[in-house]
């Protein structure tokens, strides 16, 4: 169960402004303001003793060996004074701690009144000009006999779907590039932490095709599919050092688009296979042997909460071509902060 959902924790948390960001996107050698102002503020936190940030180059803005991140909570005020700060391996009692604490703090110091505040850019990607988003949840289901509880909690994304693959769509042809995506990175294991993504050459075979019916107006894209992915043993080491088993996932995929006078009324996806092996940050009480693995996709509503980028999205001009599976430069519409 989440810290979050303790009664407690919700209660202490009214007296803050909550913000979830990713912090690996502000871990980026090429300074922008967004960055500069979370690094300040979480290099000057206090507890650090609980936290393994101290091991963690600023300078460079990369950690100084496997294991570190800037990934925890952090209090702090509107000017960047840090009250406190959680990293990893966070529970109830001692979120409790670093918020109490930093509201002692602010009452025993509090900041001179701001009477305007300089914008601080965010170097986040944003969601291309007509592309939609997909929400993504995957589940082991059912979960095997005698596993850890981890396997019962429910893996999240966001999927990101491009106007010109929603067109393509809509005319009954399957783009590469929509179905490397699902592919690579989202039919993965991310229930219990962070998950690897597959690499084109893991995937053995991906097959999806679309059949439209029109019927009231409406274009009602059928799709359906198989999929098989594999990475050899040997491809990479866990957090230990051991060298990982092989990784495999292969199952069906089928859902359907629908499409009404040019907007999308609804896109649903289901994949369900069966999944082996495990990935670098993702080795911790993994189901033994092949186990059921479900990974479902469907409209989200464009609202704040669902335009935090898809895991496999980084600000990097790179890792955003990676992620879309295509060239910046063939996207229809230019996408921010790559410059």
């Amino acid at each position: 169960m989440s810290v979050f959902s303790d009664e407690r924790i919700i209660e202490a948390l009214k007296d803050f402004v909550s913000v979830a960001v990713d912090t690996s996107l502000q871990n980026h050698p090429d300074d922008d303001e967004l960055s500069k102002f979370f690094r300040n503020a979480i290099q000057k936190a206090e507890h650090l003793p609980r936290q393994n940030i101290t091991d963690f180059s600023f300078d460079g803005v990369k950690p100084l060996r496997h294991g570190i991140t800037t990934q925890g909570l952090y209090t702090f005020n509107a000017t960047g004074k840090a009250y406190g700060g959680l990293n990893t391996n966070n529970n109830v009692e001692n979120v409790l701690r670093v918020l109490d604490d930093a509201k002692r703090l602010h009452v025993e110091s509090p900041p001179n009144k701001l009477a305007e505040l300089d914008y601080v850019a965010s170097s986040i990607p944003t969601l291309p000009e007509g592309a939609i988003i997909a929400r993504v949840f995957t589940r082991i289901t059912p979960v095997p006999v005698g596993c850890s509880d981890l396997n019962k909690m429910v893996g999240r994304d966001h999927m990101w779907i491009l106007r010109q693959e929603i067109d393509s769509l809509s005319r009954g042809v399957v783009p590469d590039s929509f179905a490397t995506r699902i592919a690579r990175h989202h039919l993965v294991d991310n229930i219990r932490g962070e998950p690897g993504k597959w690499r084109s050459d893991h995937i053995q075979s991906l097959e999806l095709s679309a059949a439209l019916e029109e019927s009231g107006g409406k274009t009602r894209v059928a799709l359906t599919g198989e999929f098989s992915m594999l990475s050899p043993s040997g491809f990479g080491k866990d957090p230990g050092g051991n060298l990982l088993p092989e990784r495999g996932y292969t199952g069906t995929i089928e859902g359907e688009l629908v499409i009404s006078n040019g907007d999308i009324q609804s896109f649903q996806l289901i994949a369900d296979g069966q999944h082996w092996g495990v990935s670098k940050n993702n080795a911790v009480a993994v189901p033994e042997g092949r186990y059921p693995l479900k990974v479902a996709f469907v409209l989200a509503k464009t609202n704040l909460e669902n335009t935090v980028p898809p895991h496999g999205m980084r600000r990097w001009r790179d890792n955003q071509e990676n992620y879309y599976c295509m060239s910046l430069d063939d996207l229809d519409v230019s996408v921010d902060s790559v410059e």
